[in-house]
């Protein structure tokens, strides 16, 4: 049985896991969830839509740092198709 997280493999290592702090991922999706489920019910009015925009903008966060991984596969794929390492070495040429 593999009880390894792979859902934040596109992050920077984590050193210490299991022990080590959540993702940054994990702590988004915490504080999202709990402003979905716990505060936006008790609130309303004006707060509870503020509420909802903070909690969209969560959501939309995760959506960047989940992504930023295929855009970083897909540079790297551009450069290595113009025969350069990175951009510095592109630059270079």
């Amino acid at each position: 049985m593999n009880n390894v997280d792979m859902s934040d493999w596109g992050l920077p290592s984590r050193i210490n896991y299991p022990y080590d702090a959540p993702s940054a991922i994990e702590l988004i999706q915490a504080v999202e969830e709990c402003i979905t489920e716990e505060i936006v019910p008790a609130s309303e009015g004006a707060t509870q839509w503020k509420l909802r925009i903070a909690a969209n903008a969560l959501k939309i966060a995760v959506r960047e740092i989940e992504g930023r991984a295929s855009h970083q596969d897909a540079l790297q794929n551009i450069l290595t198709d113009l025969g350069a390492v990175d951009m510095p070495d592109l630059l270079r040429k």
